[in-house]
C-alpha cells in the first residue's frame, strides 16, 4: 500500500486568500474540459499551461495557453499554480521539481480530492490469510465449492487473489515467533505450519468445536464454544490444563455462554461470546466482550449488549471487535465505525485502512427483521477510516470467512 506522498488538500479560500496576500497571479496547468469549468467559476486564470505542445498558442475562453517549457524560472515566482488534471501526481512531482512547493507556490484542484479518495481505496494493496470453516461437501448447509481451509490472498489494484494452501475447518489463526497456529474446529486439532503453508505439527485438542487462539508467553489457549471453557497447552505443544469460565459452563459441552475468539491486553486474555447470561439457544443474544482472570474465569466485562461478536483485537492502543450479527465494526472510544449489511467477522489494519471479513449468514428472517435487508456475498471489506470510503472483494467459492492476517 502506498502510504507516502500524501496530498495535503486546501480549500478554494485557501488558494484565494494565498494569491491574494501575496500578489500572485492564478495559472492553472491542464485542459480540461471535465475540470477547467470548475476553475473558471472561481477564478479567471491568466494562464493555462499544458504539456501537449500541440495546444501551445492555443486559448480557451481568451485565456492564452502555453506550453510549460516556454516558461522562464523567474516567471514561476509570480503565479500560483492549480493542477487541473487527473494525473495530478505526475504535474506535482514536475512543480516540485521546478522547486516550488505545495501548498504555497502551487495545489491541486480542491474539486479533484474525489479521485485521491477513491484511488486511496482501489490501489490499496497487501498480502493476508483467511480462514474457513467450510465443510468441503458443497450439498451440505455448512460447506462449500471450495471448502474450508486456510487462504492465501494477494489484494492490488487489479483485485483479490485467494488460493487454498491447506484444507480444513479452520477458524482462528495466530503468528508468533516465524510460525501460524490455527484451529481446526471440525476435526479437533491444533495446526503449526511456516511461512512456506508446511505442515510442522498437528496436535489432538481432544474436544470438538474449539475456535479462538491466543499466545502469550510460549503459552496457547485455545476457546472451547462447546464447553466454555479455556484449555492451555506449552511451548512443546502440551496440554497443562483446561479451566472452564463460569459455573454455567460444563463437559457436558451444551454451550452456554459460546465464547469463540481470542486475544489479549496487557498479557490478560479477553473473548468474545454470544451470551453472557447463558440463554443463546433460547435466543437471548446478550453478546458480551469480557476479560478473563489469571485463573481463566469471567473477570471483567468490557462491552455488553454485543449481537454474537468476533475477533477481538487491539489496534492503536484500544479493542476492536466485530458485532458480527450486526454488521458492526467496533472500535474503542470511537464506537461503531463501519456498518454493513453483512455477518462480519475477522479483522486487520494497516496504517488507516481496515480490512473486514463477511460470512455468508444462515441467519436470514432474523437479520431481515432487525435491518430489512441482508448482504450475503462471501469476502472482505477495504475501508479508510480516514475517508470513509469502502470497497468489497467478493470471495465467490466459500461461504465464511472466520479470521485474517496479514502477512
Amino acid at each position: 500500500m502506498r502510504l507516502n506522498n500524501q496530498i495535503e488538500w486546501v480549500s478554494w479560500s485557501f488558494i484565494s486568500q494565498t494569491i491574494k496576500q501575496r500578489e500572485l497571479s492564478l495559472v492553472v496547468w491542464g485542459k480540461s474540459e471535465d475540470w477547467l469549468p470548475k476553475v473558471l467559476r472561481k477564478h479567471i486564470p491568466e494562464l493555462i499551461i499544458d504539456s501537449n505542445k500541440s495546444l501551445d498558442g492555443d486559448e480557451y475562453e481568451g485565456i492564452p495557453i502555453v506550453s510549460p517549457g516556454k516558461l522562464k524560472r523567474s516567471d514561476w515566482d509570480g503565479y500560483y499554480v492549480v493542477i487541473c488534471t487527473s494525473a495530478f501526481q505526475t504535474i506535482r512531482e514536475e512543480l516540485e521539481n521546478y522547486g516550488l512547493i505545495e501548498n504555497k507556490n502551487f495545489s491541486v484542484l480542491p474539486d479533484l480530492k474525489d479521485i485521491q479518495l477513491v484511488e486511496d481505496v482501489a490501489s490499496f494493496s497487501c498480502e493476508f490469510l483467511v480462514t474457513s470453516s467450510d465443510h468441503d461437501n458443497s450439498l451440505s448447509q455448512r460447506g462449500s465449492n471450495l471448502g474450508g481451509g486456510i487462504y492465501h490472498c494477494i489484494l492490488d489494484s487489479n483485485g483479490l487473489v485467494f488460493e487454498k494452501k491447506i484444507s480444513g475447518q479452520y477458524r482462528e489463526i495466530k503468528f508468533h515467533q516465524e510460525k501460524f497456529y490455527a484451529i481446526d474446529g471440525f476435526s479437533n486439532r491444533l495446526t503449526v505450519f511456516d511461512k512456506n503453508y508446511n505442515i510442522l505439527e498437528e496436535v489432538d485438542i481432544r474436544y470438538s468445536n474449539c475456535c479462538g487462539i491466543e499466545i502469550i508467553d510460549d503459552y496457547i489457549y485455545i476457546a472451547n464454544s462447546s464447553r466454555d471453557s479455556i484449555i492451555v497447552f506449552d511451548s512443546n505443544l502440551n496440554q497443562v490444563s483446561e479451566s472452564f469460565i463460569s459455573p454455567l459452563a460444563s463437559e457436558k459441552g451444551n454451550s452456554r455462554h459460546h465464547i469463540n475468539d481470542l486475544s489479549s491486553i496487557n498479557n490478560q486474555l479477553i473473548v468474545t461470546m454470544f451470551s453472557r447470561s447463558g440463554f443463546w439457544r433460547d435466543g437471548v443474544f446478550d453478546g458480551h466482550l469480557v476479560s478473563l482472570s489469571s485463573e481463566l474465569k469471567i473477570d471483567q466485562t468490557l462491552y455488553s449488549g454485543l449481537s454474537q461478536p468476533h475477533t477481538p483485537r487491539v489496534f492503536d492502543g484500544e479493542v476492536a471487535f466485530a458485532d458480527s450479527f450486526s454488521g458492526g465494526l467496533v472500535h474503542g472510544t470511537k464506537g461503531t465505525i463501519l456498518q454493513v449489511d453483512g455477518f462480519v467477522r475477522g479483522i486487520e489494519k494497516v496504517g488507516s485502512t481496515w480490512i473486514l471479513g463477511q460470512s455468508q449468514t444462515l441467519y436470514l428472517e432474523r437479520r431481515v427483521g432487525v435491518s430489512g435487508k441482508v448482504f450475503l456475498n462471501t469476502g472482505v471489506y477495504i475501508y479508510n477510516e480516514a475517508s470513509k470510503v469502502y470497497a468489497f472483494h467478493s470471495m465467490p467459492g466459500i461461504k465464511n470467512i472466520h479470521s485474517l492476517l496479514i502477512i
